[in-house]
């Protein structure tokens, strides 16, 4: 049952690079475009919706049980983990402190 656990990711940042499926509930409006993210992108979902900007536990129990057990959590584990494959973390910051160091010389 290790994948109970592997299959929820508690981190805000990076989201598309964790590799496991998400479950987001966002506290304040400037973080519902990351609910709408993992929903756009397949990789889970925005457990409030409905009492937004707080969250109730059966929201986030769903959720939870959908990203686990739904009819796409196969799809979502499969899908979150080519997105961490193909923007791994940090590789962003790294290219750009390279491009600079290469124009500074």
């Amino acid at each position: 049952m290790w994948w109970y656990f592997e299959a929820i990711e508690l981190r805000a940042d990076c989201f598309y690079s964790a590799g496991v499926p998400q479950v987001l509930v966002p506290p304040w409006s400037d973080c519902y475009d990351f609910g709408n993210r993992v929903e756009m992108l397949g990789i889970g979902r925005w457990a409030n919706k409905e009492a937004k900007p707080r969250w109730e536990q059966w929201e986030l129990a769903n959720g939870i049980n959908e990203v686990l057990f739904g009819p796409k959590a196969g799809q979502m584990r499969k899908r979150a983990v080519e997105l961490a494959e193909k923007y791994p973390e940090f590789s962003g910051r790294e290219k750009a402190a390279g491009a600079i160091m290469a124009f500074v010389g």
